[in-house]
């Protein structure tokens, strides 16, 4: 007869307990069981009473959303106090420079400008995009920010940062998120982007500016 191992065991029940944990969790996330990670209080802006909340998941290098943030800063100029609008990263595999973008936008965040690096990423977005030196149009913009400059590239630089992206980028396609810019409004998903959402909102009674009508 073979001798009995109780230590191996215990090892395969553990590994095995391990295994079931993480299939739950993964098919939790696929139906929206488990919410997404925090938002770090510098991507969110607007009041928490808002008539609407919106949630966009999106990616600094995509041409969408660039559009998208510009109409979003219109609406929201136009409708004070009525807005609240989340920031959740969903860099697509297909733009390189989508992730370096979004550690850069978090290291600014860091210092309370992720808005304002934001608007910069969005607007200058052909200046950066497919450049060999993004990283230090990056930089330039955090010092046109007044960023601390040595803090900032060192934070673009850091795993903890790509680990932020990441938490995001999963939590996008749990929920089955495949392209950008996707919104959530009033918890609910948007199937038809921008459009989709302007559309909404006039219908609750916001005011649309001309440039959106």
């Amino acid at each position: 007869m073979g001798k009995k191992h109780p230590f191996l065991k215990k090892i395969l029940l553990l590994l095995a307990g391990l295994l079931v944990m993480t299939l739950m969790a993964l098919t939790a996330n696929l139906f929206g069981l488990i919410p997404p990670p925090p938002v770090p209080p510098y991507r969110t802006t607007g009041q928490a009473a808002s008539v609407a909340n919106i949630v966009e998941y999106t990616d600094f290098q995509c041409p969408a959303c660039r559009n998208a943030s510009k109409t979003l800063r219109a609406i929201m100029a136009a409708n004070p106090g009525k807005i609240r609008l989340t920031f959740r990263h969903f860099p697509l595999p297909m733009h390189a420079l989508a992730v370096p973008a979004a550690m850069a936008a978090e290291c600014a965040g860091e210092q309370g400008k992720f808005w304002e690096y934001a608007d910069m990423l969005y607007d200058n977005q052909q200046q950066w995009t497919g450049s060999a030196r993004a990283k230090d149009t990056f930089a330039s913009y955090a010092k046109t920010l007044g960023l601390d400059e040595r803090r900032f590239i060192e934070c673009a630089e850091s795993p903890r940062t790509r680990a932020v992206i990441i938490r995001d980028d999963l939590a996008a396609q749990y929920r089955r998120i495949d392209s950008t810019p996707t919104f959530f409004l009033n918890g609910r998903k948007l199937q038809a982007g921008t459009k989709a959402l302007t559309e909404e909102l006039a219908i609750m009674g916001l005011a649309m500016p001309p440039e959106v009508k």
